[in-house]
């Protein structure tokens, strides 16, 4: 194994060639002990880092296609080349490690929590993902909660339905507030094996309200304590307690939940059709219950977070090109039944829509970077890379360069429709889920949620977008820092 690893990093390399040393790398100078630190604004010098994704432009933009990085003796290394991130996945190991987001793993440490399968890295995460992968990944696991998925979004149309008179048009400010509560009762279903009545203002519970805050609070907060000098590593400042209240409330109650599932699943038959938190209880697979709570928890801040924030960018991008929203609701009309429900043959004969998907991710990549820690030494241009250097993969910048995409600032779906473009993509310009054994697990299902919240929407109504000029904020991924204020206009089918 160690071998073909080593023949992996080393293919390409001539005897010819001179092998250099990574601090041939292009990069600032670093300091001793302090390394690159004094390049920040925060201490004197000229980078912001902060955002994430500005301080990686300048980085691209000023030594090129692969830049050394130095913090307190930490060595990272940045790769904006597609064909560099290849190598990089391709020597990633059985159990990849990635760099892991600081304030969750001193949580988690001093609560006494395991780590979800987000943050947690080797024999662990291996272990956490070896008993989810059959639970959470297959289309068949995904494919269950359909019909549920299906009834909560003809629900939340209905609710739309109620803003209009007598079919006029109507609009709605921060459209981007109610989808998350949408996400957050389709994800209730997968989490908890139970709906939290969030759609419908009127029934929102106190506690509902309280999670939902709490929940959108737990990423500014996270964000926080990781752009900021890490007092809090070493002493419970008034950020931090924030941090810890905050995740106390969405741990217990995820807790609260699964505690209630599992004393009715403990008395089921193990065989059976059983959902994804039933099959976790009912078979653990090495899984402490803690280890469940943690998982689920991760659920529900995805579903809030990830796939609320994707779903805003992509419904932008529809509702500001009326020619291609017309397309894909002329596709929709070609597979539409008699009744209204969606199922796993009507998702299959969608390409349109699910083109336009993939484009609005690669225009708008969540996560700024890809990291990984090799457990072994590669070669990228002839630089040797030390093992368990940091390796962050920029593929918010390769999905959007002339490089690589023709006219990359247009939105044109069929760029991946393959009768209409001639032109090959390299697949590691632009990876939203990630890849590999580590990629995201969650991928089917937040796919699943967002056709159905589309189709829906779209079959009921034509879209347009009249908020201000989208601009982008950052926290630990890029989030919309506008309100998606949308105009529905019900169609007269």
């Amino acid at each position: 194994m160690k071998f073909n690893l080593w023949f992996r990093a080393y293919r390409g390399f001539s005897s010819q060639q001179t092998l250099k040393k990574f601090e041939d790398i292009p990069g600032p100078r670093p300091y001793p002990i302090v390394g690159n630190l004094p390049e920040l604004k925060i201490f004197g010098g000229d980078l912001e880092f902060n955002p994430f994704d500005k301080f990686c432009l300048n980085l691209h933009e000023k030594y090129g296609d692969l830049v050394r990085w130095s913090i307190l003796g930490e060595n990272n290394l940045f790769v904006f080349k597609p064909e560099h991130a290849k190598i990089v996945f391709q020597n990633e190991g059985p159990s990849p490690n990635r760099p892991s987001v600081i304030p969750w793993e001193v949580y988690s440490k001093r609560k006494n929590y395991p780590s979800g399968l987000v943050n947690s890295q080797g024999d662990i995460w291996k272990n956490q993902r070896s008993a989810s992968n059959p639970i959470v990944a297959k289309p068949q696991a995904v494919a269950m909660y359909l019909d549920t998925h299906n009834k909560i979004i003809d629900e939340f149309v209905d609710i739309l339905m109620n803003n209009s008179h007598n079919g006029e048009p109507f609009a709605i400010k921060k459209f981007e507030t109610e989808l998350k509560y949408v996400l957050l009762e389709m994800m209730s279903i997968v989490a908890f094996d139970q709906r939290l009545q969030c759609i419908n203002a009127e029934k929102r519970s106190p506690e509902i309200l309280k999670l939902f805050n709490s929940i959108k609070d737990y990423g500014d907060l996270t964000s926080q304590l990781f752009y900021n000098i890490p007092i809090w590593k070493y002493f419970r400042n008034k950020l931090w307690r924030e941090f810890e209240r905050t995740s106390d409330f969405v741990y217990n109650f995820t807790r609260k939940y699964v505690t209630e599932s599992y004393n009715y699943v403990k008395n089921l038959n193990q065989k059976g059709n059983h959902t994804m938190l039933q099959q976790y209880l009912l078979n653990k697979n090495n899984l402490s219950f803690d280890d469940i709570v943690s998982i689920m928890s991760e659920f529900l801040l995805a579903a809030f977070d990830t796939t609320s924030t994707t779903l805003h960018f992509w419904l932008h991008r529809i509702s500001s090109n009326p020619d291609i929203q017309e397309e894909i609701y002329e596709e929709i009309l070609k597979n539409d039944k008699k009744n209204a429900y969606i199922d796993q043959d009507y998702l299959s004969k969608i390409p349109l829509l699910k083109a336009s998907l993939k484009e609005s991710q690669r225009l708008h990549s969540i996560a700024p970077t890809n990291g990984r820690v090799l457990p072994n030494d590669i070669i990228l241009d002839n630089y040797l890379i030390p093992k368990n250097t940091t390796i962050n993969m920029a593929f918010f910048l390769m999905s959007k360069s002339t490089k690589y995409f023709k006219n990359p600032e247009q939105y044109d779906p069929k760029r991946w429709l393959r009768e209409s473009n001639s032109d090959p993509i390299n697949p590691y310009t632009s990876m939203p889920f990630g890849f590999g054994s580590r990629m995201c697990i969650g991928r089917r299902l937040a796919e699943q949620k967002m056709y159905l919240i589309m189709i829906k929407i779209l079959k009921n109504f034509r879209l347009e977008y009249i908020g201000k000029e989208p601009k982008l904020g950052f926290r630990l991924i890029v989030v919309p820092d506008y309100d998606l204020t949308l105009k529905f206009i019900p169609r007269k089918n």
